[in-house]
C-alpha cells in the first residue's frame, strides 16, 4: 500500500511539473492564484470535516462546500491552463481523481491528494506572509473588521451548518497559509452570504495582523 501511494505521489509530481505547477517564484496570475487558493481551502475543509470536534451540522455544511468547490474546480483549472498556454497536462485528470475520491467517501486519499496539489501550486503570499504587524495595519484591520466582518462574526455560530467562525481564534489556531487563503478567497457561507474577495493584499495583511495581535470590539 505504501509503495502504491509513493508511486502515485511521484507520478503526480511529474504531472504537476508538466502542467506548470511547482513554480512558486513565478509571478502568479489571477487565475493561478484562484486555483491555488481553492486547493488550500479545500484541504483545510477536508481536515476540518474529519476533526472529531466538528459538529454534525458543520460537517454537513463542509461536505456541501467541498461538493460545490469540486463542481467548478475543473473550470478554474482550465482558465489557468488556457492563460498559461498549456495543452498537455495531468492536472484535469487529477481533478477528476479528486471527484472520484470525494464520491467514494475516501477522505484520507482526498486529503493526501489535496496536500500534494496545495504544495505543487503554492499561493503567492508575498505582501501578506510573513505577517508584519504595524500600528497602521492594526488601525486599518480594526476599521475593516467593523465595516465588513463584524455583523456576521461578532457572534460566532459554531455548530451550525454554515457557521460564521470566530476570526480571532481561527487566525491564531489555523495554519497561516490556510487562513490567508480563506481571506483571499472571500466569504464562504450559503448562497446568500458568499461573495468575492473585495480586499487588496495590504488590507488582508491588515486584517490578519488585527486578528492575531488585537482583541475584538465589545459586543455590549
Amino acid at each position: 500500500m505504501l509503495q502504491r501511494r509513493f508511486a502515485w505521489t511521484l507520478l503526480g509530481i511529474a504531472a504537476l511539473f508538466l502542467s506548470g505547477g511547482l513554480h512558486p517564484a513565478r509571478a502568479q496570475s489571477e487565475s493561478g492564484r484562484r486555483l491555488s487558493v481553492e486547493f488550500e481551502i479545500m484541504l483545510g475543509n477536508v481536515r476540518w470535516m474529519l476533526a472529531p470536534t466538528t459538529a454534525p451540522l458543520e460537517r454537513k455544511g463542509l461536505h456541501a462546500r467541498l461538493a460545490s468547490a469540486l463542481s467548478y474546480l475543473g473550470i478554474t483549472a482550465r482558465r489557468y491552463l488556457d492563460e498559461q498556454g498549456i495543452v498537455n497536462t495531468g492536472l484535469l485528470r487529477q481533478i477528476h481523481t479528486l471527484r472520484a475520491e470525494f464520491k467514494a467517501g475516501d477522505s484520507t486519499a482526498l486529503e493526501m491528494h489535496l496536500q500534494n496539489l496545495a504544495e505543487a501550486y503554492p499561493i503567492d503570499l508575498r505582501g501578506i506572509l510573513p505577517l508584519i504587524v504595524t500600528p497602521k495595519r492594526l488601525r486599518v484591520g480594526r476599521r475593516l473588521y467593523r465595516k465588513d466582518c463584524w455583523s456576521c462574526h461578532a457572534y460566532p455560530g459554531n455548530g451550525r451548518e454554515y457557521p460564521a467562525p470566530d476570526l480571532f481564534r481561527t487566525a491564531r489556531t489555523e495554519p497561516r497559509r490556510e487562513f490567508a487563503a480563506r481571506l483571499i478567497g472571500g466569504v464562504y457561507g450559503n448562497f446568500y452570504t458568499s461573495m468575492e474577495n473585495p480586499l487588496s493584499d495590504e488590507q488582508i495583511a491588515s486584517l490578519f495582523a488585527y486578528f492575531v495581535h488585537d482583541q475584538p470590539p465589545s459586543t455590549r
